[in-house]
């Protein structure tokens, strides 16, 4: 992992650290979202040794499946610990570790799933990341992925490249990442893309391919560092990559001109118990701002969840 690389890493997690004290208090707005919905369909049917890449505070334990043995990490103490004490009412069922998804400490193919949950929108370097998930994974098995990514549509997407440096400065979470082709780029299989709402929320299922037998050191994938990019992408992601050639047998997303789109309703009233002068009622209110343009855009009321910290 290069200087800037680190550096980026290392201002992310004191971020989350700070945030973590009001992190759940925030995503309680996430119900509106219909986030429990999702979240179950997420964790349907997951099964055997399973790795949890950024846990959170612990949001998603409720949904756990029985015969899953999971494994939960994520790269903030402080979101941690929260995590910890949540985790005490789950007899032992999850092991949790402080580590970095771009640098998992684990073997080579040592788990049957993983799972993210609004994860790689703050990844440093996402691509590092999912190449860490598919050197755990083992050949054949499946990453599942619930992520909010840029719109194809042609005015949102270029409003969400430019609230995107906004974001980033507030919350740290980037709202305009191309997760798909990030997957690909990684040397994942996209088996499914599951349009939750709009073209915005999505849930992908993704596998390590059955003949890939690569390994690589932790933090060290075999394709070599991502590649470089310029100023301006390090800073906001806000360059879009081209769209790779359609796979037979892949369930692509829905084309915009054929989506179902939500009935425009009114932005909720949104109560922070914050004060909007303090550090974290700043972060609350300028989340509610981006939000607030992206609900007119879109036609249809956004959360929290959509542009804060989007750790679980």
């Amino acid at each position: 992992m290069d200087d800037d690389l680190q550096a980026r890493t290392e201002k992310a997690r004191r971020r989350y650290d700070r945030h973590a004290r009001t992190y759940d208090h925030e995503m309680g707005f996430a119900k509106r979202l219909g986030m429990a919905r999702w979240r179950r369909l997420l964790w349907e049917g997951v099964s055997g040794r399973v790795l949890k890449v950024g846990v959170g505070t612990g949001l998603n334990f409720p949904y756990y499946p029985e015969e899953a043995r999971v494994t939960a990490v994520d790269f903030s103490p402080a979101m941690l610990e929260k995590a910890r004490r949540k985790a005490e009412t789950l007899g032992g069922r999850v092991d949790l570790r402080l580590m970095d998804a771009q640098a998992l400490d684990f073997p080579d193919a040592s788990f049957d799933a993983a799972v993210t949950s609004c994860v790689f929108c703050s990844v440093p370097d996402p691509i590092l990341g999912l190449r860490e998930i598919r050197r755990v994974l083992k050949p054949g098995r499946e990453l599942r992925m619930l992520e909010h990514v840029r719109s194809h549509l042609p005015v949102v997407g270029r409003v969400m490249d430019w609230v995107n440096p906004l974001a980033v400065a507030i919350s740290g979470a980037n709202i305009n990442r191309e997760t798909v082709a990030h997957l690909r780029r990684a040397g994942l299989e996209v088996q499914e893309v599951r349009p939750l709402l709009a073209d915005i929320f999505l849930l992908i299922r993704a596998r390590r391919p059955a003949e890939d037998r690569r390994s690589s050191p932790p933090g060290e994938p075999r394709d070599g560092p991502s590649p470089p990019r310029s100023p301006g992408a390090r800073r906001c992601e806000a360059a879009r990559l081209p769209s790779p050639p359609r796979t037979p047998g892949v369930v692509e997303r829905t084309p915009p001109s054929r989506m179902v789109r939500s009935p425009v309703a009114a932005f909720p009233t949104v109560r922070s118990r914050t004060s909007p002068v303090s550090p974290e009622g700043t972060v609350a209110w300028g989340r509610r701002v981006s939000i607030t343009v992206m609900s007119v855009l879109v036609g249809t009321p956004f959360d929290s969840q959509y542009v804060a910290v989007c750790r679980e």
